[in-house]
């Protein structure tokens, strides 16, 4: 099964303001075919609203196994001690050197990491899960941007310090010619930190550096860090869900600490 990385080169990956890379294209399309014409939307839970993000994990359906094979496969292979490898391949060294405590904490290199599912039959797990989740992004009936939890929406933010990375691959429906919904990366144009308690980032702090389209068969992946903010542009009016695949690696810890910088309410 081909991963969302085997057309990577280190030619793809930017190290400034944060490690990131985008990959157009980045399964073939036989493949990205068969996934599509089986994404199950049918899994995700129905969101109670305008522009509102649910998930499936890929803890639950592993359990419950209501996905087409071919997704199955997909699953298993982007949780697997193979894709950490292909991840390591690619950033092991800019890793180490975002986050130079990492592996004395660990107590072992990043490489003798051995990588469990997400929420699947853990406990006490000490080490790094892996998820390849299902997202979907309900229709909108007002321009806005997306809500990602209640009172927390798709602006300038960074993910859980907890995370170690985290990408996605697109997988916009046919006929979707609405406008938004790209994800935006951002650097900050200050000297100093500032996040609120849902990770937020300030607007005037924060200036966006690049857009990646929302586009099927597109990858987009990045190290995680105080300095990777991002954030999804408002949704024009429309009908159909924005979807997408998550894939994320975190740990039971931080792995740093933005606690100095934490403030109550930003602007």
């Amino acid at each position: 099964m081909q991963t969302i990385l085997d057309k990577v080169t280190h030619a793809d990956v930017v190290l400034t303001p944060f490690p990131h890379l985008v990959l157009e294209n980045a399964l073939d399309e036989s493949l990205y075919k068969r996934l599509a014409d089986s994404f199950p939307l049918h899994c995700l839970p129905v969101a109670e609203g305008s522009n509102i993000y649910t998930y499936y994990k890929a803890s639950k359906a592993l359990r419950e196994r209501k996905i087409d094979g071919i997704w199955l496969e997909f699953i298993k292979i982007h949780t697997s001690q193979v894709f950490l490898s292909k991840i390591l391949t690619i950033f092991g060294d800019t890793l180490r050197n975002l986050h130079p405590d990492l592996e004395n904490r660990l107590g072992k290199k990043l490489e003798q990491l051995k990588p469990k599912v997400r929420d699947l039959n853990l406990i006490n797990f000490r080490q790094l899960s892996l998820d390849c989740q299902f997202a979907q992004c309900s229709p909108v009936t007002q321009f806005a941007r997306a809500v990602r939890s209640p009172g927390n929406d798709a602006g300038p933010h960074i993910d859980r310090p907890v995370a170690l990375y985290a990408g996605l691959l697109y997988f916009r429906l046919p006929g979707d010619n609405s406008g938004g919904g790209d994800l935006r990366l951002y650097k900050y144009v200050s000297q100093q930190l500032e996040y609120d308690r849902s990770n937020h980032v300030p607007e005037s702090k924060a200036e966006c550096f690049r857009t990646i389209r929302y586009a099927q068969n597109t990858v987009v992946f990045f190290l995680n860090s105080p300095y990777s903010i991002h954030g999804v542009s408002p949704r024009e009016v429309t009908q159909y869900s924005r979807l997408h695949v998550n894939f994320l690696g975190e740990f039971p810890f931080p792995v740093f600490d933005i606690e100095p910088w934490r403030k109550q309410n930003i602007e």
